[in-house]
């Protein structure tokens, strides 16, 4: 990297952390948003359809692309179309966007002319693209709308007085770029290239929003996809100019001509003039639908009253779902301190009929290999309530409810889905549904509906319901990893053969003992066992059968001691019992016991093994307290179990 370009990354490094504390997101005119909710579709409308609505709001389009393209999601790819991007979201998480959008204040009238700007460049660079046949004309108008992000981050968040003089530097682009570079170290495109990149936008939007500008002869380090869309906006930029529609309007309205971009593309007159016209009839609705003032004409809505009236809507009109919002995730929250994974869906349907207003919400498990779903838990508070375990569903997997479980995303069902068995069951006209995620697939779905207020839900209660069932999905991978954890911890300790604790848990569990009766004070006895002749045994009989008399064993001493009692396999054929709260009187009779207890077992088994009769050898102690460690208290009860044998074995020594 050349000095230069060095010197201009570290200026961007510098400068990026006062703009990232404040760009959460681009602002929105408050004229434009008083008027936002008419545009917008209302119920369940294609995709396409509400993205055309969106495409008139560059602060909403590049909202809805940072919410898609964020870890929340986690899609696999990034997303770079409007269309796309809703298609994911749906049409009640847009809505939420909105609540969340700044007003533009202040220099309204510069944020209006770059609004009308980007609106007619995202139309010239869609006509540009058709032109080329590029793939993806949607795209282009994507790139189109965003290309100035950096102007408008500037324009918005600018942190000192010097920033807002770039962001009104004068002169055609690389003029401005100049003044940029001498005043800020970086560019409008580097500023907005920083903001597409923390916003998990598409590379190719951010190259765009980077490089258009640029000599093409710069862009050899970008993929040949990258410097076609690049090349496309940039002409649309420098047609919409040439025509008054650039960001600094009335300087030209002549016409482009034929518009070249290096050897990237060439547009004759006539296409150029076809991508002006279609500029100028976007940017003319726009002003239009949003009421933006169009320059020098003295139209759009002027003053403070759309400011002051817009900042009303917008606050109040979010806060019941703001509420609710908060109540949704500190809700989803609580759900990963629960025990087990029953208890998380059970709270989540407790939470969703709560939170949702709803008079049931009911858990259904997705039986995926036999196309079904299986009622597991209900939240009722009705007088009629569902019983779970007698639910059970086909799953059509075209219907909504199979949508759901295969895109993973909530989803309304009503009668004009194909979701009937649902709906009759509950005896309901609609239903809202979310997929509860799992590692691989969906584990279920979250259910709510309204079965006495027969209200219909606002678009709003899909993303709540999604929110909870995402947090109860989470919640449930939480308490598996735990179990999953907890089991393999389990398995660490213990002897794989026999199933007690193998030596090193067993001695750490004797430590621990010792250390509790020594600050007790309180009893504590040890009794240790080995089975006589066992190397004859396996000599006799084979490895395999000594194996089964190990486990046999030490299932037998498994049943025959306490809950309370920690029972290790020593190491071969001896097993170490820990008798807590234990005098060794007392020890005495449970080592007796278990003696018995095995002896009868090989008397059971005396035809297979008619050779070596199964006893055991037992010694016992119990810890002398100021005299006794671990090792003292291990040589003290291995010298009792020497002594039984010593003794003629099957018997019982304590020392």
């Amino acid at each position: 990297m050349s000095q230069k370009a060095t010197h201009r990354v570290r200026s961007a490094r510098r400068l990026f952390p006062l703009i990232a504390r404040r760009m959460d997101a681009l602002p929105a005119l408050p004229a434009a948003l008083l008027r936002l909710e008419d545009l917008l579709p209302r119920g369940d409308r294609p995709a396409a359809e509400i993205a055309d609505a969106v495409r008139l709001f560059p602060a909403l389009a590049a909202k809805v692309l940072r919410v898609v393209n964020g870890p929340f999601f986690g899609l696999d790819h990034r997303v770079s179309t409007l269309s796309h991007a809703i298609a994911v979201l749906g049409l009640p998480a847009v809505r939420a966007a909105v609540a969340g959008l700044p007003l533009a204040g202040g220099e309204r009238d510069e944020h209006g002319i770059l609004h009308r700007h980007s609106l007619a460049v995202a139309a010239a660079a869609e006509s540009l693209a058709k032109v080329v046949e590029y793939d993806l004309p949607e795209e282009a108008a994507v790139a189109g709308l965003l290309h100035d992000l950096g102007q408008a981050v500037l324009l918005t968040f600018a942190p000192a007085e010097a920033l807002r003089e770039a962001a009104r530097a004068e002169g055609d682009e690389r003029e401005v770029e100049e003044q940029e570079r001498g005043i800020l170290g970086l560019t409008h495109g580097d500023v907005g290239a920083l903001v597409a990149e923390e916003w998990n936008l598409p590379r190719i939007l951010k190259d765009v929003i980077q490089h258009h500008n640029e000599p093409p002869e710069r862009w050899s380090g970008l993929p040949a996809r990258h410097r076609t869309l690049a090349a496309i906006v940039a002409a649309a930029d420098r047609i919409c100019a040439a025509a008054g529609l650039g960001r600094r309007p009335g300087r030209s309205a002549a016409g482009a001509g034929e518009v070249r971009v290096g050897d990237e593309v060439r547009f004759s007159a006539e296409e150029a003039a076809a991508a002006e016209a279609a500029a100028r009839a976007a940017a003319d609705r726009g002003a239009e639908r949003l009421g933006l003032a169009v320059p020098d004409s003295g139209g759009g809505e002027a003053g403070e009253e759309p400011l002051a009236r817009a900042e009303v809507l917008r606050r109040r009109a979010p806060e019941p779902l703001a509420a609710r919002m908060r109540a949704a995730a500190d809700g989803a929250r609580t759900l990963g301190a629960l025990p087990s994974a029953e208890e998380v869906l059970r709270a989540a349907a407790r939470l969703a009929r709560r939170v949702l207003g709803m008079d049931r919400a009911l858990y259904l498990h997705y039986d995926a290999g036999n196309a079904r779903l299986l009622g597991r838990y209900v939240d009722d508070d009705t007088l009629l309530p569902v019983r779970p375990e007698r639910i059970e569903l086909p799953l059509d997997p075209e219907s909504r409810l199979g949508l759901a479980l295969r895109e993973g995303r909530p989803v309304r069902v009503d009668s004009t889905t194909t979701d009937g068995p649902l709906l009759g069951l509950l005896s309901q006209v609609e239903v809202l549904a979310a997929p509860v995620p799992g590692p691989r697939q969906s584990l279920g779905l979250l259910c709510v509906d309204a079965f006495l207020r027969h209200r219909e839900p606002p678009d709003e209660d899909l993303e709540l319901l999604g929110l909870i069932a995402v947090g109860a999905g989470a919640a449930v991978r939480i308490v598996t990893l735990e179990g999953e954890t907890d089991r393999l911890h389990r398995l660490a300790a213990r002897d794989e053969l026999t199933g007690v604790c193998n030596r090193r848990s067993l001695m750490e569990l004797l430590q621990a003992e010792i250390d509790r009766a020594r600050r007790g004070p309180s009893s504590l006895s040890v009794v240790m066992a080995d089975i006589d002749h066992f190397k004859a045994f396996n000599d006799c009989y084979g490895h395999q059968a000594g194996d089964k008399v190990l486990a046999e064993v030490g299932r037998l001493f498994a049943a025959t001691s306490r809950s309370v009692d920690v029972i290790g396999r020593y190491g071969g054929e001896e097993f170490l019992v820990v008798l807590p709260g234990t005098h060794v009187d007392q020890a005495v009779v449970y080592a007796e016991r278990i003696r018995s207890v095995v002896v009868e077992y090989g008397a059971r088994h005396e035809k297979t093994w008619p050779d070596c009769p199964l006893t055991i050898s037992v010694g016992a102690t119990a810890l002398l307290p100021d005299a006794d460690d671990l090792e003292s208290l291990v040589r003290r009860v291995d010298r009792a179990l020497y002594a039984a044998k010593a003794r003629g074995r099957n018997r019982v020594c304590v020392d």
